[in-house]
């Protein structure tokens, strides 16, 4: 085994670390990574995707839920991790709201994902044979995890690549911290405050590199500020252990790896908020334990499944089913796992129905979700599980998921406790607001347009100003190219190029030269060369002819960019104003109260509010 490397950390100073980041961000958009001590990762489950067709792989985080399909794409749904993080995908973006269809994350092949608290990482792979690769990350960086420090890069709107190693085989992400695996090799990086990297004993630093802990290591989970580990079968943990979480019969914090006590082996293992999961192994000392599941930690939503309520286990105890386990998934304070017998198990905290019961109960040991017997994967996050079924005996064709905002198009406005089908094939594009939902659907663009939410402006394009809770085909005879949703209002571009807009328009940015609402499409002109439509909370932008880009709507602060006196609002487009070697423009994005363009001679120029530094001019 080669000897373990390890990428250093930015240096200390501001000077360094900022020129760090722009030598990383102009090569390639690359961090740097350094190892840790010593956990194994058991990564949950393996599933679904954008048309309930087959996946290989799956977790879920947050309320956020990501797959990687057969073809190893890699697809995501649901509310994204954190409000303020907002993730870049496939030209859309998923913010707080989140969306209720697999949207693809942009077009690199995966080999697997994690999903923590606010970041996901995976692991991207050269070819679909490949089983190693790099790391890339996207959502937020706290305590510097992706390899930059927080204060240089607080989140990565599309997966960035952390380091330069190619050979990592496993990731998983904790609430601020990470860990991976190269060359049987262990390393973390992010928070350090309970010693969850593994580092020393003395040693609580943060670190914004991947940091070696440990050089035998198969696989590695996280759970909120601890990290476990498999070697040989054997579970090591390290990091806070104010519920027993580490399994070593103690609740004393380790920043050193401690075997788990009892003396069990383990195929995989789960980590929660405050507790871990794993399926055992037949050995010398547990000859009939093949498929038991024991767990230790926090049992305060009884997550333990051994049928008590005591607060918490510090050693390994049996969870209270007569099955045997083929993979578990670990929410906060929730464990699902499909059964040899390909049933499917939950059990623990019953929050907004997510371990599949009817009501709410708490459930101490694992029930039986529903009757099917063809589970292949499962996953588990906060307030959401989902799990693939099989066509064959080895290939999922299907997933379901239920639980917390899985609002799914299908007429149900809340909760559900019951798995429900992710519905749909052919999804091509979808945006979407704090309330309504638009996508675009076909076998290529232009597509037929549904539309569906709150809709208290009308936004939806169904002619009235009520909730839209079922899908709501948009008319149009050429089909539509674009969508987009922005606070209140909706626009999307034609097949024919035309575009139209619709909903609240208290600001102009339906364009149509007034500041009326409309709850039906209204044509912005009779231009039919418009391209890259973007929407604000109040301002609109798109490119016409391929080069101009023109803004309208609020004005407050300059976010039309028009070179004009500052406005209230601007009903009809405004071309922005173009620097005077006449660049021209490929694409456009707009903030809250800015907007920024990228000319096609790949120079980014920005405008409007710079209050919060949204322009990236120092």
């Amino acid at each position: 085994m080669p000897a373990p490397t390890t990428e250093t950390s930015p240096s200390t100073t501001l000077r360094s670390r900022v020129a760090a980041l722009l030598a990383t961000l102009l090569v390639a958009g690359a961090v740097s990574l350094a190892p840790a001590s010593n956990p194994e990762v058991a990564s949950a489950a393996v599933a679904p995707t954008s048309e309930s067709v087959a996946a290989v792989n799956m977790d879920g985080g947050g309320f956020m839920n990501c797959a990687i399909r057969t073809d190893r794409t890699l697809w995501c749904w649901g509310s994204a991790i954190l409000s303020e993080y907002v993730f870049l995908i496939d030209g859309g973006e998923v913010g707080k709201d989140g969306k209720n269809t697999p949207q693809q994350i942009g077009t690199k092949l995966w080999l697997s994902i994690s999903v923590g608290e606010s970041t996901a990482c995976g692991i991207v792979i050269p070819t679909t044979s490949s089983t190693s690769g790099s790391i890339y990350c996207f959502g937020a960086n706290p305590s510097g995890l992706m390899g930059v420090p927080a204060e240089l890069l607080r989140s990565a709107r599309e997966p960035k690549m952390v380091g330069t190693a190619t050979d990592w085989t496993a990731v998983s992400v904790g609430d601020e911290h990470m860990c991976a695996i190269r060359q049987g090799g262990l390393y973390c990086a992010g928070d350090n405050a309970d010693g969850q990297l593994g580092l020393a004993e003395d040693d609580f630093e943060d670190r914004t590199a991947l940091t070696y802990t440990n050089n035998s290591a198969t696989s590695v989970t996280t759970g909120e500020d601890f990290t476990c580990f498999l070697a040989a079968g054997n579970a090591y943990c390290f990091g806070a252990n104010y519920s027993g979480q580490l399994g070593d019969t103690t609740q004393t914090n380790s920043a050193i790896f401690v075997p788990v006590s009892g003396n069990h082996k383990f195929s995989s293992i789960v980590a929660g908020r405050a507790h871990t999961c794993g399926v055992a192994i037949a050995s010398p000392s547990f000859p009939s334990d093949a498929g038991l599941v024991y767990c230790w930690g926090s049992n305060g939503s009884l997550e333990l499944g051994g049928g008590t309520t005591d607060g918490f286990a510090a050693t390994p105890t049996a969870v209270n089913v007569a099955k045997t386990f083929l993979t578990l998934a670990s929410g906060n304070e929730h464990v699902c796992g499909v059964t040899t017998s390909r049933e499917l198990y939950c059990w623990g905290g019953n929050y907004a129905g997510k371990t599949g019961e009817a009501t709410t109960i708490i459930n101490s040991q694992p029930h039986q979700v529903g009757t099917a017997t063809n589970w292949a994967t499962v996953s588990a996050s906060l307030g959401v599980s989902c799990a693939s079924t099989l066509a064959t005996s080895r290939v999922p064709s299907a997933t379901y998921c239920w639980g917390e905002r899985q609002t799914l198009g299908n007429g149900v406005p809340t909760f559900l406790n019951t798995p429900t089908k992710v519905p749909g094939t052919g999804w091509l594009t979808v945006s979407a607001n704090s309330g309504t939902r638009c996508a675009i659907q076909g076998a290529a663009l232009p597509g037929k347009l549904y539309c569906f939410g709150r809709n208290w402006n009308g936004e939806v394009g169904n002619g009235v100003d009520t909730v839209q809770r079922t899908l709501f085909e948009v008319p149009s005879a050429s089909g539509w190219r674009e969508i987009a949703v922005g606070g209140s209002s909706t626009c999307g571009i034609n097949g024919t190029g035309a575009l139209f807009c619709w909903g609240d328009n208290q600001s102009g940015q339906l364009g149509d030269g007034t500041s009326t609402d409309h709850f039906l499409p209204q044509q912005v002109g009779d231009h039919t060369d418009w391209s890259g439509i973007v929407l604000g909370n109040e301002t609109a932008c798109a490119i016409r002819g391929g080069t101009s880009v023109y803004c309208w709507g609020s004005d407050s602060d300059g976010q039309l960019g028009n070179g004009a006196v500052l406005t209230d609002l601007q009903s009809t487009p405004q071309v922005v104003f173009e620097p005077e070697f006449g660049a021209t423009w490929s694409k456009v994005s707009i903030g809250q109260a800015h907007a920024c363009a990228l000319a096609t001679s790949n120079e980014l120029y920005c405008w409007g509010d710079n209050s919060g530094w949204g322009f990236g001019a120092g």
